[in-house]
C-alpha cells in the first residue's frame, strides 16, 4: 500500500496507511512462534542457582538454558531482519528490544549453572584439569622410558650368539612381560614393579 500510494499519489503516505502497513507487518512477523515473554520472564526473573544436592540436574539445566538462549537467538535474528512490505522493510524495533532484553537477561543464569556443572562434573572425576592429565601423562611417559632402559640392560646379555629368530622370540616375550608389569603396577618404576633391585 504505501509503495501504490506513492506511485499513483506522489505526495507522502498518510500516517494511516504506514500505520495499517506496520500492523500488517507484524501480523506477518505473529506467523513465527511468538518470543513467548510470560515464560522467558518466569525463568529469568526468578534465578534458583543449584544446591550442591541437586548437581543430578545440572546438565539438564544447562542443556535448557542453551536451548532457551538459542530460541531467543533465533527469534532476534528474524525481529532484526524484518518483513518486506511492497519494497520497504519494516522492522519492530520494540520486539527485537524486548528479545534483546531477555538473551542479555538469561546469561548470567546460564554461565552460573555452566560453572556450577564444570564444578560438579571435576568433583565427580568425570573432568580433570588439564594441569592433572600433563602430569600423570608425563609420569606415564617417565615410567615407560624407565622400563625400556631397564629391558635394554636385562635382555642384551641374552641375545649373546643366539639366532636372529631366537633374538626375536626374546625381544617379544620380554617386550610383553615389561608392559604388563608395569602396567599391572600402575606405572610406577619397571624395575620396582618386578621387584628387582
Amino acid at each position: 500500500m504505501p509503495e501504490w500510494w506513492q506511485a499513483t499519489h506522489k505526495q507522502r503516505v498518510p500516517a494511516e496507511i504506514l500505520h495499517a502497513a506496520l500492523a500488517a507487518a507484524r501480523m506477518v512477523q505473529s506467523a513465527t512462534p511468538p518470543p513467548a515473554p510470560a515464560e522467558s520472564s518466569a525463568a529469568i526473573e526468578s534465578p534458583s542457582p543449584p544446591r550442591r544436592d541437586e548437581g543430578y540436574n545440572l546438565p539438564a539445566q544447562v542443556d535448557r538454558l542453551r536451548d532457551e538462549q538459542q530460541r531467543i537467538q533465533r527469534q532476534l535474528d528474524q525481529a532484526r531482519a524484518g518483513v518486506l512490505v511492497g519494497e520497504v522493510t519494516v522492522t519492530n524495533q520494540s520486539d527485537c528490544e524486548s528479545l534483546l532484553r531477555q538473551s542479555l537477561a538469561i546469561t548470567p543464569e546460564l554461565r552460573k549453572s555452566e560453572a556450577a556443572l564444570l564444578e560438579w562434573q571435576t568433583a565427580r572425576e568425570e573432568l580433570v584439569p588439564a594441569i592433572a592429565v600433563r602430569s600423570e601423562n608425563v609420569r606415564v611417559c617417565g615410567s615407560i622410558y624407565a622400563a625400556m632402559l631397564r629391558l635394554l640392560s636385562v635382555v642384551r646379555p641374552l641375545l649373546h650368539q643366539k639366532t636372529d629368530a631366537e633374538q626375536d622370540a626374546i625381544w617379544r616375550e620380554r617386550v610383553r612381560a615389561c608392559f604388563e608389569s608395569i602396567k599391572d603396577a600402575k606405572f610406577t618404576d619397571y624395575a620396582a614393579a618386578l621387584g628387582e633391585p
